[in-house]
């Protein structure tokens, strides 16, 4: 585990290693209000340039290895070329009982807000209908507990059902497929 340590001391020592793996690897920083208070553009540019500077010098100290140093390389250009948008599907297409519709969460997890969507498509992949089934703090322990199972209850209603039951979102598609 890999461990930033960020500060404004510009005497940030080396990383060091502790007893049970994990590595802390200070690096001067400003401080995470000045992040705050700029566009959130420029503050995730800011986060992935720190994360770089901190990866680098645990590699310099030969704490993470060539292969490892250009694997978060690719990653941060992938994350650049997605323009930071973390929008992944959370469960996977689940299939209606006439077999005509499939039922899917997509996530848009993004520094201020997490929302999951269900997305209904056709045989052919088209978008048929959107619903938002919550939006959350981007704290895993409060979007994680919606990860739960996509449910159809006939051919035109569906369930989301949380880990929790107190997560759970309906979704009654009879007038959507009816138009």
């Amino acid at each position: 585990m890999l461990l930033i340590e960020a500060g404004d001391r510009s005497d940030a020592s080396l990383p060091v290693r502790n007893a049970a793996g994990t590595c802390f690897v200070p690096i001067l920083a400003p401080h995470i209000d000045t992040l705050r208070h700029i566009d959130p553009r420029s503050c995730k540019e800011a986060t992935a340039d720190l994360i770089w500077q901190a990866i680098d010098k645990a590699c310099r100290a030969g704490i993470v290895s060539s292969d490892g140093l250009l694997t978060v390389r690719d990653s941060l250009t992938t994350c650049r070329q997605k323009e930071f948008n973390n929008v992944y599907t959370a469960i996977k297409r689940r299939m209606s009982p006439d077999r005509k519709l499939h039922a899917s969460l997509e996530c848009d997890h993004d520094t201020d807000m997490c929302i999951g969507t269900i997305e209904i498509t056709n045989r052919k992949g088209d978008v048929l209908y959107r619903h938002e089934a919550f939006r959350t703090k981007p704290d895993e322990i409060f979007f994680a507990n919606w990860f739960g199972s996509i449910t159809w209850l006939t051919p035109t209603k569906l369930l989301l059902e949380g880990k929790t039951r107190h997560n759970q979102s309906e979704v009654d598609l009879t007038d959507v497929i009816a138009s």
